[in-house]
C-alpha cells in the first residue's frame, strides 16, 4: 500500500504557485476574473442577508446559486491548472470534455452536501450592527460544524476523482476511494495544514501591513483599504493554486509509486518558466 510522502508533497505544493506563477496566470486568468466577479456578488448578497438588509432565505438561495455559478466559470481554470501539475501541459482550457466531466463530478458532490448547506442556512447566520458574526440558532450551527468535520475525510478522499478526470484516467468515485486507501489522515492532515497555514500566515501579514499603513496614511486610508482587499484576493488565488497543486501532486504520488512528488518538467525542459517566459 503506497503511503503519501506528506512533507515532500506539502512543501512542493506550497512552492509551486510561486515557482510557476507565470504559467498558472496564463492558464487561469480569464476564467478566474469572470468567476471572481460573480463570487464577489455572492459574498455581497450573503452579507446583506446576514445584516438584515434583504430577506434572508431568498438572499441565501441567490447567494448559493451565484457561488455555484462562480465555480462553473472557474472550472476551466481549475482543470487547466490541475492538468499542468499532473502532465506538464500548459494549455488554457474551455468547456471541453474534461471540464464537463469535472463539473459533473463537482455537481454530484455538491448535491450530496446540499442538506448540510440547508442546515447552515436555517441556523440563521447574521452580522450584528457592531460587526460581530453569530447565529440565530447556535445549536443548529454546531450540528453543521460537527457534520462537516465528520464528512470532511470522506470528501477529501473522493476529491481524488478530479485529478484523475483531468489526467483522462477512467476512474469513478469508488476507484478514487480505493486509490487513497490507507492515506485518509495523511490526505486530510496535509490539506488542513496547507490551507489553514497559508490562510493564517497570509491574513496575519496582510492585516498587520494594512494596520501599519493606515496609521501613517491619513487621507489615503481608502486607498490602503483597497490595497488590502487586492492583497486578500491574491492570497485567495495563491491558496487555490496551492490546494490544486496538493491534490495533483498527491494524485501522482499515490498513482505511480513515486517516492517523492514530481515538479513539472516544464521548469526544466520547455519554454514555460516560473515568470511566464
Amino acid at each position: 500500500m503506497q503511503k503519501l510522502p506528506l512533507r515532500a508533497t506539502w512543501l512542493a505544493a506550497l512552492k509551486m504557485p510561486w515557482q510557476h506563477r507565470g504559467t498558472f496566470f496564463k492558464i487561469m486568468w480569464p476564467w478566474m476574473l469572470a468567476a471572481g466577479v460573480v463570487y464577489l456578488a455572492a459574498i455581497a448578497i450573503s452579507f446583506a442577508a446576514m445584516a438584515g438588509a434583504t430577506q434572508p432565505t431568498w438572499a441565501f438561495v441567490i447567494s448559493m446559486i451565484a457561488g455555484v455559478a462562480a465555480m462553473v466559470l472557474a472550472s476551466p481554470a481549475i482543470v487547466g491548472a490541475l492538468r499542468y501539475v499532473i502532465t506538464n501541459e500548459a494549455q488554457r482550457h474551455g468547456f471541453g470534455d474534461r471540464t464537463k466531466k469535472f463539473l459533473l463530478a463537482y455537481l454530484i458532490m455538491l448535491a450530496v452536501y446540499l442538506p448540510v448547506m440547508g442546515l447552515y442556512m436555517f441556523s440563521g447566520p447574521q452580522v450584528a450592527p457592531d460587526g460581530t458574526f453569530g447565529f440565530a440558532r447556535p445549536n443548529l450551527a454546531v450540528t453543521v460544524i460537527v457534520i462537516t468535520l465528520i464528512i470532511l475525510p470522506i470528501v477529501m478522499r473522493l476529491g481524488f476523482v478530479f485529478p484523475a478526470i483531468v489526467d483522462d484516467e477512467p476512474i469513478d468515485f469508488a476507484r478514487a476511494w480505493g486509490r487513497t486507501e490507507g492515506n485518509t489522515w495523511r490526505v486530510l492532515f496535509g490539506y488542513l495544514i496547507l490551507s489553514m497555514g497559508v490562510t493564517f500566515v497570509g491574513s496575519f501579514v496582510i492585516g498587520f501591513l494594512g494596520a501599519f499603513l493606515t496609521v501613517f496614511s491619513g487621507p489615503l486610508a481608502p486607498a490602503v483599504a483597497i490595497f488590502s482587499m487586492l492583497l486578500n484576493i491574491l492570497l485567495m488565488i495563491y491558496l487555490l493554486v496551492c490546494i490544486l497543486s496538493w491534490f495533483g501532486l498527491s494524485y501522482l504520488a499515490l498513482a505511480s509509486n513515486r517516492p517523492e512528488p514530481q515538479t513539472p518538467a516544464s521548469s526544466v525542459d520547455s519554454g514555460w518558466t516560473g515568470n511566464g517566459g
